[in-house]
C-alpha cells in the first residue's frame, strides 16, 4: 500500500459527500435532533478548501480525509487552534496507519497555517474510550465534553 496525501479539491465533493453521510450515520447524530443538509456540507466544503484545512489521503483512491477549521483561542488569541471537524478513513482502511498519517499532516498544515494547538473531536460512540488514549498517546490532553439539547 502507498498512501499519499493531498489537499482536497471541488473534484472530491461526491467522495466527501459519500463519506459524509457515513460519518453521520456512525455518529448517531440524527438521535440527538441534528440533521445533515447537502447545502450545508457544500459550504462547510468550500470554506474548508479555502480558509481550512481538508486532506485526502489516497491508494490510488481516495481512503480518507481530515478536514478542520483554524482560528484565535477566544481567552488568548495568540493562541491560533486548530480544530479537526472531521477524521475519516474508509473502514478497510482502518487497520493501516492511513489514520495516522492523515492525523500527523493535519497537524503539520496547521502548524504551516500559524496554528499552535491541535484540537482533536471525538463522538460518542463504542469506540470513544480507544479513542482517548490513542489521542493520549500521541501527546494530546483532554479539555472537554460537548452536550446538546434540542430547543
Amino acid at each position: 500500500m502507498s498512501v499519499s496525501i493531498r489537499n482536497a479539491t471541488q473534484d472530491d465533493f461526491q467522495i466527501l459527500l459519500e463519506w459524509g453521510h457515513e460519518f453521520f450515520q456512525y455518529g448517531k447524530f440524527v438521535e440527538k435532533g441534528l440533521r445533515f443538509d447537502v447545502g450545508s456540507f457544500k459550504r462547510l466544503v468550500d470554506y474548508l478548501i479555502s480558509d481550512g484545512i481538508l486532506l485526502i489521503a489516497e491508494d490510488e483512491v481516495p481512503i480518507g480525509s481530515v478536514g478542520g477549521i483554524i482560528y484565535p483561542f477566544m481567552f488568548d488569541q495568540s493562541n491560533i487552534i486548530a480544530t479537526e471537524v472531521w477524521w475519516w478513513v474508509d473502514p478497510d482502511y482502518r487497520n493501516s496507519n492511513v489514520g495516522m498519517k492523515l492525523l500527523r499532516e493535519f497537524e503539520t498544515v496547521a502548524k504551516l497555517n500559524g496554528a499552535t494547538s491541535v484540537m482533536m473531536v471525538t463522538i460518542d460512540t463504542e469506540n470513544e474510550h480507544a479513542l482517548h488514549k490513542y489521542y493520549q498517546k500521541f501527546g494530546y490532553k483532554h479539555l472537554e465534553h460537548h452536550y446538546i439539547k434540542e430547543l
